[in-house]
């Protein structure tokens, strides 16, 4: 399998780096926006497996840039896996209309995020210990 390319898009400084961490050490190449409108301008040169994506950002709505990037036929193939500490069943069913794979709450474990990504093939899977 090869490296499996992660945009990750948060606003949150240290949830950056602690999912920034865990994905490095399972072999990912991984960028990073902290906002929306830096995460459009990296999907110009940077085509990834896989976004995470926190629902609160700065600039504009997790779901509006979610189906911004659904719309870009670039970026269909990505995974999106949204990372949020509010979600809710209303907001679910509209971040899978939107086009989203995967939902998870915040704060995420590591092992969750591992099994995520494992689940929708893009991590090969392990023995979690």
């Amino acid at each position: 399998m090869e490296e499996t390319k992660i945009l990750i898009i948060e606003d949150e400084r240290h949830i950056t780096k602690f999912l920034e961490f865990i994905l490095v050490k399972e072999g990912c190449r991984i960028l990073c926006a902290s906002d929306g409108r830096a995460a459009l301008e990296t999907l110009k040169t940077f085509e990834p497996d896989a976004i995470l994506l926190d629902l609160g950002l700065p600039d504009m709505s997790g779901i509006d840039l979610l189906r911004e990037i659904r719309a870009d036929k670039t970026h269909q193939d990505a995974k999106v896996i949204v990372l949020s500490a509010t979600l809710y069943e209303g907001i679910s069913d509209q971040l899978s209309a939107a086009g989203a794979d995967a939902q998870c709450s915040k704060p995420i474990a590591p092992t969750t995020l591992v099994r995520t990504l494992q689940n929708l093939n893009l991590l090969r899977p392990h023995n979690l210990n």
